[in-house]
């Protein structure tokens, strides 16, 4: 290997990096009209000090808007059933699924709004009077160990 070469893959992965972040920004002003209608809608149910919101998008053609709730007394705490309501009033709600990670006492709820997707992280306090952990059985997973031998 040259270190030419070296020098040389590594300016044009750069140009490829700056090409994709290009054609991410591109993709997003084109969405920016369904964007910011979903953030206008949704952006008042986020508590700024409680919660926090991002934007994701990879290449400006898929993107996601993530919200995680911390300290919620439960999963039908107000703040997160505003939150809800709001995304369920929005115009195209096409698909909703949940996932529930017990051993965290976190649920993550997502939506696809028109070409949007969103995604929201609710964690529960650990001290909560409405959700705890139950204990519901044990699982032991066998682990192969491995060690390196050489000649």
């Amino acid at each position: 290997m040259q270190a030419n070469d070296v020098f040389n893959s590594t300016i044009d992965a750069l140009k490829n990096s700056v090409a994709l972040k290009k054609q991410t920004i591109a993709g997003l002003r084109a969405k920016r009209k369904e964007l910011m209608a979903i953030l206008r809608a949704i952006a008042p149910s986020v508590d700024s000090k409680m919660d926090s919101m991002s934007v994701h998008s990879y290449d400006g053609s898929d993107v996601t808007i993530t919200i995680n709730m911390y300290e919620l007394d439960g999963f039908k705490d107000q703040r997160l059933m505003q939150l809800m309501y709001a995304i369920m009033c929005l115009n195209d709600v096409k698909e909703t699924s949940t996932e529930q990670y017990p051993e965290y006492l976190n649920c993550d709820y997502k939506f696809t709004v028109g070409k949007c997707r969103i995604q929201i992280s609710a964690w529960v306090k650990k001290d909560s009077a409405t959700c705890k952990r139950v204990k519901i059985g044990e699982k032991t997973h066998v682990v192969a160990e491995y060690k390196i031998e050489c000649e």
